[in-house]
């Protein structure tokens, strides 16, 4: 059996081939990702662990600024709880 390592090389290589921008037909494109999710699914790979083994992160490409928050003069009582 192979390790998941060589299993995610082999996905990330189909998803690549499935990448129209890349030349491949749309033929070729349709198979590679056939296959592709036909091995995420068998050996139970989401694209977050796909995501994660390359370095990248799960979020939506945004930063989250913790800065200070301009809170309005009165609040409500239930606004006052749930912050």
């Amino acid at each position: 059996m192979k390790s998941e390592s060589d299993i995610l090389e082999k996905i990330r290589k189909l998803l690549r081939l499935a990448d129209r921008s890349r030349g491949s037909t749309e033929n070729e494109a349709k198979v590679a990702l056939a296959k592709a999710q036909e091995l995420m699914t068998r050996h139970n790979i989401d694209s977050a662990l796909l995501r994660m083994e390359r370095g990248e992160s799960g979020g939506a490409g945004f930063t989250v600024n913790k800065g200070k928050v301009d809170l309005p003069k009165t609040l409500n009582p239930a606004d006052l709880m749930i912050l």
